[in-house]
């Protein structure tokens, strides 16, 4: 049996109203370092100036691309490759084009969807198939509502799905930004039919000007990619569920508990990462708060703990036939295409690990028995956000009728919800640097009636996506080593490079999916997913 762990419950850091990260990863340090350090990893570490004075630099313009970008008589353009005048997008990658990790890799990630060469016309303004695939095919998709009861139509065309962000519009913004939120409506067949404004305005295709439609387009693609990238990633992903898993475990799993060894695999250096996340993206006047417009971080904190959902509403369509509660038009979606593959083998590896250390976590009668995974459930709640918990509970059969009894089947069906979780969908929700890359497509600020990104704004954006693409271990490594020592080591070992084996299968399957598209959808990808939250 697993000795008891001797470690004591981690100190934590906190900002606002946030739960804290824990101050230290014990399995990163002293005796209990072995094990783990074998998994290496490569950071870049983009360390933004955060000491000047708040100064948006709207008000009197001296926030403006023309200096930077055209040469005039009063400036020099400060292009890349000493270019005398580049685009807004070419200025900003240029930006980091001459920084590199300590491993080699490019500070800023590697392009993989062109936006401007896909979607943009010749007079500047964006097709509505951008919206559509920002919606449907890309990190829109689990944000999609059916709208159908709403009614609406213009034209001879009838609304189907909206996917909203006017929530935002609520917080306090600083002087002279354009407001944050925009809920856009689409047909049946994904096209953008009309924009809800957060003063209610609807904006209908056809009816507004060109220069207005693009207007709205823009605020809406900014509105998703900050929602998005602020509340699913780093609130719902980072902050809820990597944070509980991986202090959860360390304070009540011992190092030779199976289940401890077998989480550093999916909560491998989250501490660390949350650590830093919390300085550099929570704090007032860090980088999230100058790059985007909101006046007081103290609210937009609030508001997203507020806004954090339930995993049933956000992890259904991937479990059992909880699919067929979708939409058939959204059933096909890559995300649940191939996120349901994805989560069916982590499922195969959670039940295979849970099936060797069963006669010890397990009663005959199906309620968990081991009394440092019932601590862990315990300590969940000290370190988890969110307010579903209760009814999560209830949807994954957690607890016996009664309350007061852990029930296995819904331990080991949750533990698969988060492994998911902190992995596949947190590749999904997190991989926005070509969302981030131009200007011109989507930024977390813009200044009021202007549809692209300033400068300085932009920028900080971007170092935001530039310091946190880190180089950590996929789903596809070894991870059988973490097996050693442990009862039933063997076949545990074995179960581990099982796994292995059906991830590089899956990321086979998913490239012959990807064949068949016309833009590839590689967030499932085990050779692309991560094994937490750590990147």
């Amino acid at each position: 049996m697993p000795k008891e762990n001797p470690h004591p419950y981690l100190d934590r850091q906190v900002v606002y109203n946030f739960m804290g990260t824990a101050s230290n990863d014990i399995d990163l340090e002293g005796e209990d370092k072995p094990v783990l350090e074998k998994l290496g990893f490569e950071s870049c570490v983009f360390d933004a100036v955060r000491q000047f004075a708040l100064e948006d630099g709207l008000k009197n313009d001296a926030n403006k691309w023309p200096p930077l970008i055209t040469d005039t008589y009063d400036s020099i353009a400060h292009c890349p490759n000493g270019k005398d005048a580049c685009t807004k997008k070419e200025f900003a990658v240029g930006f980091f084009q001459d920084y590199d990790t300590e491993g080699g890799h490019p500070i800023y990630p590697k392009q993989q969807i062109d936006f401007q060469k896909l979607f943009r016309q010749r007079d500047g303004f964006w097709e509505d198939k951008t919206e559509q695939f920002m919606a449907f095919k890309y990190i829109g998709q689990h944000r999609l509502e059916d709208a159908r009861s709403e009614k609406l139509s213009h034209g001879g065309e009838t609304v189907a799905f909206v996917l909203r962000t006017n929530s935002l519009a609520k917080l306090e913004h600083r002087p002279h930004f354009g407001r944050i939120g925009a809920d856009m409506y689409f047909t049946k067949d994904g096209l953008p039919l009309m924009i809800s404004t957060p003063d209610g305005l609807k904006i209908w295709r056809g009816e507004a000007s060109q220069a207005t439609w693009n207007y709205w387009k823009f605020v809406w693609r900014s509105s998703t990619f900050l929602l998005v990238t602020a509340l699913d990633h780093l609130w719902f992903s980072h902050f809820s569920a990597g944070n509980m898993l991986a202090a959860s475990t360390r304070e009540t799993l011992a190092v030779d508990h199976p289940l401890r060894r077998f989480m550093t695999i999916f909560s491998y250096n989250t501490i660390q990462v949350n650590k830093g996340a919390i300085h550099q993206l929570v704090g007032p006047e860090q980088l999230l708060h100058r790059s985007s417009p909101f006046h007081d971080f103290h609210q937009v904190s609030e508001a997203l703990n507020d806004m954090i959902p339930s995993l049933e509403d956000v992890f259904k369509p991937f479990v059992g036939d909880g699919i067929n509660d979708l939409p058939k038009e959204l059933q096909s979606a890559p995300l649940y295409q191939d996120g349901r593959l994805l989560y069916a083998e982590l499922k195969k590896l959670v039940d295979e690990w849970f099936s060797l250390y069963a006669g010890e976590w397990c009663s005959a009668s199906g309620e968990v028995a081991d009394a440092q995974i019932k601590h862990f459930m315990e300590r969940r709640q000290a370190w988890q956000m969110g307010t579903h918990f209760k009814d999560d509970a209830a949807w994954l059969g957690l607890y016996s009728k009664d309350g007061k009894a852990l029930k296995c089947d819904g331990f080991r069906k949750w533990l698969t919800v988060q492994i998911f979780h902190v992995t596949g969908f947190h590749r999904h929700v997190g991989t926005v640097s070509d969302l981030a890359s131009d200007p011109d497509f989507a930024s977390f600020s813009w200044k009021a009636g202007e549809a692209f990104g300033r400068p300085r704004q932009h920028l900080q954006m971007m170092a935001i996506a530039a310091s946190t693409s880190k180089f950590f271990p996929k789903l596809t490594e070894d991870y059988s080593f973490v097996a050693s020592g442990l009862k039933n080591e063997a076949k545990a070992k074995e179960v581990l490079t099982k796994f292995q084996e059906s991830m590089r299968q899956l990321a086979k399957d998913i490239d012959q999916k990807n064949e068949d598209r016309a833009i590839p959808f590689m967030q499932m990808d085990p050779t692309e997913v991560e094994c937490s939250v750590a990147n």
